[in-house]
């Protein structure tokens, strides 16, 4: 739970609402967690100046000036989203004036036991594995054993497959289930700026479905590869402005 602090107190119900639970959405993608949050917020004429201390622990082989850079990418971004719609009520705007980031030592994690694969564009790959990546830190802190993760976009609905260890009944399953698309869309806002729908399909270790997406998320990736490979597949792309990841 985040411990909140803000000074004067008056302002508490603003950062509250417009800061607090988004940062601390946004860091969880990047494997960050935010842990506490005291901000100093500065009337002036018509500006909010803010000023963020926080404590956070970290999973993510993040360095400091990685985290802070994208700490004060998303405080910016919040900023803004604020300006433009409280502020815009009360013509005001607020203003990010400085951050500080706190690390505290967090208990260092075995390697990843879990297989996580993304089903979409290229150009989408990289920030759903981030998600997927949010997902996975959620789902243990959340306590739940899983040895699979499979995010794949269909059309523009985005499909969660969790396969879990064990056995869970089906109130449960359908319980996570929903948690789980709640969470996702969260991240998804945070990442791609827009919440596509999710539907969430929660295995367990009776299931043997998984076994055959999996297969096939691999065969398709495998596919992909090749395809790129080609030259003249090459040719095409880079006739659009586009040139494959290094």
């Amino acid at each position: 739970m985040l411990l909140l602090t803000v000074e004067p107190p008056e302002y508490y119900p603003i950062i509250d609402k417009l800061f607090a639970d988004k940062l601390m959405e946004g860091l969880e993608t990047f494997g960050v967690n935010l842990e506490e949050m005291w901000v100093r917020v500065i009337p002036g004429d018509r500006e909010l100046f803010l000023e963020f201390f926080l404590k956070v622990s970290k999973d993510s082989g993040l360095s400091v000036l990685d985290l802070k850079s994208f700490t004060e990418g998303i405080l910016e971004k919040l900023c803004e989203e604020a300006t433009s719609t409280f502020g815009k009520l009360y013509n005001v705007k607020f203003i990010l004036k400085s951050i500080e980031i706190e690390e505290k030592h967090a208990r260092r994690r075995h390697s990843q036991e879990y297989s996580l694969i993304v089903d979409a564009p290229q150009e989408l790959r990289d920030k759903l594995e981030r998600v997927g990546k949010g997902l996975a830190i959620k789902l243990k802190e959340w306590g739940i054993e899983f040895s699979g993760l499979v995010l794949a976009l269909d059309r523009r609905n985005i499909d969660v497959v969790i396969k879990i260890d064990g056995k869970m009944s089906d109130y449960d399953k359908s319980a996570l289930g929903e948690a789980v698309e709640e969470k996702t869309r969260a991240f998804l806002k945070t990442v791609l700026g827009k919440e596509p729908p999710v539907k969430a399909k929660i295995l367990d270790a009776e299931d043997r479905a998984l076994a055959t997406i999996l297969r096939k998320m691999k065969e398709m990736e495998k596919e992909a590869e090749e395809l790129a490979k080609m030259e003249e597949v090459r040719t095409l792309m880079e006739a659009l402005g586009k040139t494959p990841s290094p």
